[in-house]
């Protein structure tokens, strides 16, 4: 069995995903988990949920490179093309990470520098957010990330320090994937959401990406009332929003937002 230790260099996270998990695995072990995470889950239930879900799959690397497809169609419809070259990625329900894992290798690929990169996550589950941390440890082992990763599972620390902070200098990406199917009937946690984004203004920009990786129509139907519900939240924390729906036949949505009066 490998360990953490075993984790070889690489260039990018997509290449070091597999492996970084495969030495989390035989470290701390795994057990079965549904596809809706409770925020006491174990960690060897966040780890058997990342395998499940985002590890294993009959092609390689599904979840990684949908969300990718998706993040190149939002900056090219969007036009977006951060003005600081100072980038913040807010994932949030981040599980294991793996859309701000996209993030920043789409970003490095545009020529960003690591350095200038920042991830910050949140997640109901502290063992997700503990599994998150594992994660980074390992891409910073293996070169691929040179960002300080911040993760928090308590909604009210998140917030203190985001309002501690001035973004003005930073382009923002907020990421959502699976987690939305997963509140779409809890406008509390819609709210905290909003709550999130909204701590984050002043910024440079902001945009916010939402993907599901499924593909049926009720899916889809569910996805998008729960963008619209976000999109509501949104704005009655004071946000302008612009959203776009990126097609019909898959599950993905963007917007620009800008504070009011902005």
């Amino acid at each position: 069995a490998g360990t953490i230790n075993d984790f070889r260099n690489g260039m990018s996270i997509r290449d070091q995903y597999r492996q970084a998990f495969a030495a989390i695995r035989d470290s701390y072990g795994e057990e079965g988990s549904g596809w809706e995470i409770d925020s006491n889950v174990s960690l060897k239930q966040a780890i058997g949920y990342t395998g499940q879900y985002v590890v294993r799959h009959e092609r390689q690397h599904f979840r990684y490179d949908y969300y990718h497809d998706v993040l190149c169609r939002v900056m090219r419809d969007l036009r977006y093309n951060p003005v600081n070259r100072k980038i913040l990625c807010m994932d949030l329900g981040c599980g294991p990470g793996l859309f701000s894992w996209v993030v920043q290798d789409y970003m490095v690929s545009r020529s960003v520098r690591k350095e200038d990169i920042e991830i910050m996550g949140y997640d109901h589950a502290e063992n997700m957010i503990r599994l998150s941390k594992k994660f980074h440890d390992c891409f910073r082992r293996g070169r691929a990330t040179r960002y300080d990763w911040h993760g928090s599972f308590k909604i009210g620390r998140l917030k203190r320090v985001l309002g501690s902070r001035d973004f003005s200098g930073q382009d923002i990406i907020v990421t959502l994937g699976h987690v939305l199917i997963q509140v779409k009937d809890n406008a509390h946690a819609l709210r905290d959401f909003s709550g999130i984004i909204r701590s984050l203004s002043p910024f440079g920009s902001c945009i916010v990406v939402a993907a599901d990786a499924y593909f049926s129509h009720d899916r889809r139907r569910a996805f998008r009332d729960s963008c619209a519900s976000l999109w509501y939240a949104l704005r009655e924390a004071g946000m302008n929003v612009k959203p776009r729906q990126l097609s019909d036949a898959r599950s993905c949505m963007c917007a620009r937002l800008d504070t009011r009066g902005g």
